[in-house]
């Protein structure tokens, strides 16, 4: 499954309100945790995650200690600190995150099972507004992962997860990130989006590791539109460390794409004189669309609209998706667009690319 496929629609809610325990599984660095941190900052439920890796079973499921009742002596339970962290919240409702649940020990893991079944912690519940989720790599990413104790793989739905460049880039767009990391993460999406970890040692491009290093690359720019990247060796060396020096020579490389760019204010002034790059060059066209996805706001949609009909007639409606997804279905609604809006097929594509009828 696709991250943007999970999404879509109501799916994270069905989960949350059957109470259902999903177990996302996917390889490193795609965003399993941010899809869970996301979903609970749109729903207003509160968040706790929690890396089994580091734990042990008692710092789940609390530490036994004897006591005495009438009927002879007896063993009870700490209170397990996940508990504690739920308490701290303040909240009724929210997602306990097991992250790493595939790489714990097998011990750890039998202290999770009551909670993924009876929704127990030691000698307490967990609270009725609360659920447990839980996360994993795959066995094929090398990253400790143990085979799943049977009676815990029967109490989880597993949902098996790849990244994707949609998923992503509408990510990437609603968080402001650098317009030509997102170009190039479009126009080279298989070197970004493999969801394969390489069996060479050292360091390998993911989602993650490729925002850390846009990251890297735009700490203190205070307007991302007119400050210079850093394109010193030392700066791409290190970002090399980040996502291998093969793909850091690529992205460096597509840097260059600027001088084909127009200036952002020109897209907005003058949107049918601003510089359009050449059809033949498909890296800056996308370039070029990011940049005007990245500055355009309501006040200036169909100046915007009107530049990016001008680009390649394939990158056109991934554009206009990207602009309504940013702005909402009311933007077909620009003069600029009008004509774009009435062909059916163009309609057609963009409902099915944002799940509507």
């Amino acid at each position: 499954m696709y991250i943007n496929d999970l999404l879509k629609g109501s799916f994270l809610k069905r989960l949350y309100a059957s109470y259902s325990v999903p177990h996302f599984v996917g390889p490193p660095g795609i965003g399993k945790t941010s899809i869970v941190e996301q979903f609970c900052a749109d729903q207003e439920l509160g968040y706790v995650p929690f890396h089994l890796t580091s734990v042990d079973a008692p710092d789940v499921r609390g530490f036994t200690y004897p006591t005495k009742s009438e009927g002879g002596p007896v063993t009870l339970f700490t209170k397990s600190p996940l508990l504690t962290l739920v308490e701290r919240t303040g909240l009724d409702s929210g997602i306990i995150f097991l992250d790493e649940f595939g790489q714990c020990e097998h011990a750890t893991a039998k202290a999770v099972a009551p909670m993924l079944s009876e929704r127990r912690l030691g000698n307490e519940e967990v609270p009725e507004g609360w659920r447990v989720w839980l996360a994993s790599n795959r066995q094929q990413d090398r990253a400790g992962v143990l085979r799943m104790l049977s009676h815990n793989q029967n109490r989880v739905m597993e949902i098996p997860l790849e990244s994707d460049q949609e998923s992503w880039v509408t990510w990437a767009t609603a968080h402001g990130l650098h317009p030509l990391f997102i170009s190039f993460a479009r126009h080279r999406p298989g070197i970004i989006f493999t969801n394969e970890v390489p069996e060479k040692p050292g360091p390998y491009c993911t989602p993650r590791s490729y925002v850390r290093a846009e990251e890297f690359l735009t700490v203190g720019m205070k307007n991302k539109l007119h400050g210079d990247l850093p394109l010193d060796p030392v700066s791409s060396e290190a970002v090399g460390g980040l996502i291998s020096a093969a793909v850091a020579a690529e992205l460096f490389a597509h840097f260059a794409v600027k001088e084909l760019l127009p200036e952002a204010d020109e897209i907005v002034s003058a949107p049918k004189r601003a510089k359009v790059p050449p059809e033949s060059r498909l890296d800056a066209q996308y370039a070029a669309m990011q940049l005007a996805l990245y500055i355009v706001n309501r006040k200036n949609t169909d100046a915007v609209a009107t530049y990016l009909m001008r680009l390649n007639r394939e990158l056109q409606t991934s554009a206009i998706v990207q602009l309504i997804r940013k702005l909402g279905g009311a933007m077909l609604n620009a003069p600029s667009l009008a004509a774009w809006a009435s062909d059916p097929a163009n309609h057609a594509l963009v409902a099915e690319s944002l799940n509507v009828s």
